[in-house]
């Protein structure tokens, strides 16, 4: 049996409660997620984890899709990364 369901029910749950609110109880998002704390430590060792996991998995399917489009690129790099549009480009082209 995979754990892919029991990882992703947990960054929905945490990317639900985020949207609501930035602060969010690790003990909320096991409620949502219907798991116990130890589940989410597992995957994800501490609640620094999941948050990254979270930013993680938000940029990988808002922008990664989109790499190779330069003027939806610009729109990730405002979203929050640090490559530059001329950087993205290059990087993607190359490949």
């Amino acid at each position: 049996m995979t754990d892919a369901p029991t990882r992703d029910r947990l960054l929905t749950a945490a990317t639900e409660l985020l949207t609501a609110s930035p602060e969010v109880s690790t003990r909320a998002i096991c409620e949502r997620a219907g798991v116990q704390a130890p589940t989410l430590y597992h995957y994800f060792g501490n609640k620094q984890g999941l948050l990254a996991a979270v930013v993680e998995d938000r940029f990988t399917t808002t922008c990664w899709p989109w790499r190779r489009t330069p003027t939806r690129s610009r729109h990730c790099a405002r979203a929050g990364t640090t490559m530059s549009a001329s950087a993205w480009r290059t990087r993607t082209t190359t490949r």
